[in-house]
């Protein structure tokens, strides 16, 4: 509970008394403390915070309390008193590799690159093996674009613990971004094989199934992304154009409606869906479609000719139904470039 230094402020004040009042003061800081570590570790940041600051108010040396409120400071997005408190942690207790780790990570968070490789570096000078940090020191390199930097910084990572899923990851990501997609995938393998569960890596295998053009692969990737909770309107466009690729449809057009119902903002989503279900007849819908699509700049051209062609379509179908004679303007053709200008009289 005491450190050296309140230990030897103690003893030069108290040299006969210490004994007993070191039990004192024990029994008096002990319960606020323990209980601020305790609510922190249960995730119970609120109370753990104000219990630790109790702690801290009264006993300005406690080093295990300071770091706790630095987390709990820096998960909150509050970074500026989170570097304070893990500051005061470094003041006491400077040779400790997990604080200038979390100053790095503070760093990271107020988008403060320089800082945070100096923290992530000095956390590293302190434990070589720190796994950890070399990740995160990584992902500073890879914020910088320096991608040599950060490949040796995961590869050591890696090389330190091979079951450092992140490492693999982030490895991977590099692989894709040089376009080597073998190494890409190795690394991918390694993660699903230590994480079936990661999401991620499923998604980025379809992204370079899908690069190679082996969309039957892409699609099961998709999949099984969307099986662990990673369904979004983008994964269901994904899918859909896999399916339209591979000549399903029925399936592509099932996971458009998916994708624009997830998300309303895909209008990739609503054109598929709309020029499929206008070759499969059914009008209404893909009237749906098209009308949606006259908000959007980039398809509004196509969505206005594909709503004049299906409402024309619509009325001479209304009309037969009616018994009303059949229209003499025929078939209705796209339209398809200015109107010619009458030729002028020469003077």
């Amino acid at each position: 509970m005491f450190n050296s230094k309140l230990k030897a402020k103690l003893v030069a004040l108290f040299p006969e008394q210490f004994e007993e009042l070191a039990r004192e003061l024990e029994t008096e800081k002990l319960h606020p403390l323990q209980e601020g570590l305790d609510a922190f570790a249960a995730g119970d940041h609120e109370t753990a915070r104000e219990k630790l600051e109790a702690a801290v108010a009264a006993e300005p040396y406690l080093t295990q309390a300071w770091v706790p409120l630095g987390l709990i400071y820096m998960h909150q997005g509050r970074y500026g008193e989170a570097e304070e408190h893990l500051f005061q942690a470094m003041c006491l207790d400077a040779e400790n590799p997990k604080i200038h780790y979390h100053l790095g990570e503070v760093a990271l968070g107020r988008k403060d690159a320089i800082s945070a490789e100096y923290c992530f570096k000095k956390a590293i000078d302190l434990n070589p093996n720190y796994t950890d940090a070399y990740i995160k020191l990584g992902l500073t390199m890879l914020e910088e674009k320096r991608l040599e930097d950060a490949t040796k910084l995961f590869e050591k990572a890696v090389y330190l613990d091979r079951r450092a899923v992140v490492g693999h990851f982030y490895l991977a990501q590099i692989s894709l971004q040089k376009q080597d997609f073998k190494r890409a995938l190795v690394q991918l393998h390694l993660v699903k094989s230590l994480k079936p569960d990661y999401a991620p890596a499923y998604l980025m295998a379809a992204d370079i199934f899908e690069r190679i053009r082996d969309f039957r692969q892409a699609f099961i990737e998709l999949k099984k992304a969307v099986s662990l909770g990673s369904a979004n309107g983008q994964v269901y466009l994904r899918l859909g154009k896999n399916q339209l690729v591979l000549k399903n449809r029925e399936n592509a057009l099932a996971f458009f409606l998916e994708a624009k119902s997830a998300d309303p903002s895909q209008w990739d989503a609503y054109y598929h869906a709309a020029t499929i279900q206008e070759d499969m007849n059914h009008l209404e819908a893909a009237l749906q479609n098209y009308e949606a699509l006259l908000g959007n700049r980039k398809y509004f051209e196509i969505a206005r000719m594909g709503v004049f062609r299906i409402r024309a379509v619509l009325d001479e179908v209304r009309q037969a139904m009616e018994g009303a004679p059949k229209p003499t303007h025929g078939v209705i053709k796209q339209f398809t470039g200015p109107l010619q200008q009458p030729n002028r009289i020469s003077a």
